[in-house]
């Protein structure tokens, strides 16, 4: 039996591509095997069981969430492989922000569409995330929220004074600024 680790870089959060190989004593492959996999370091599989496909072949998904070197194991039917992979801490630099407006300028007391979308390291949209907004002048309809699958959705409404907004959102410590221009 054979255990592939791909990701030459692999990091707590980062999901890993691994390729197990289920081959009889004479090295033919065994089709439809039902492959189990644990780890010795946590982590997540992405299914409780995997299968073979007709070379034998089997594609598996790992998410760690501890840091330091990690045996992989991979069993089907009285066959038993396994791996070792050196996971390193999170690279995160946190998540990225980004923050539109349906206008870059608005009139006095009028209203504009603000929108906040929020991704992680992998691109993935964040889902649930705490937004939170603020506003130099004018008003938010909302000041705080949650990210649905990566999308959080607002009003601004401008003062009755000319000048400068400055819009503000953050996502887990990440802030992205907007300035819109009321007149």
């Amino acid at each position: 039996m054979t255990v592939k680790i791909g990701n030459q870089n692999p990091y707590v959060g980062k999901t890993i591509p691994i390729v197990i190989g289920v081959f009889d004593a004479v090295g033919s492959p065994i089709a439809e095997a039902s492959v189990s996999m644990t780890s010795d370091n946590g982590g997540s599989f992405g299914d409780d069981s995997y299968e073979t496909d007709s070379r034998g072949y089997a594609n598996v998904v790992f998410t760690p969430t501890n840091a330091g070197s990690t045996l992989i194991t991979a069993a089907a039917g009285g066959y038993f492989g396994t791996s070792s992979v050196q996971i390193s801490p999170s690279i995160s630099g946190g998540p990225t922000v980004t923050l539109f407006t349906s206008s870059d300028v608005v009139d006095l007391n009028a209203t504009l569409i603000i929108q906040v979308h929020g991704t992680d390291d992998n691109g993935t949209e964040l889902d649930s995330a705490p937004v939170n907004l603020s506003c130099e002048i004018g008003t938010l309809a909302d000041t705080d929220g949650t990210t649905s699958s990566g999308w959080f959705t607002t009003t601004y409404t401008a003062p009755n004074t000319t000048g400068v907004a400055t819009i503000t959102a953050m996502i887990n410590g990440t802030v992205a600024v907007k300035t819109v221009s009321v007149r």
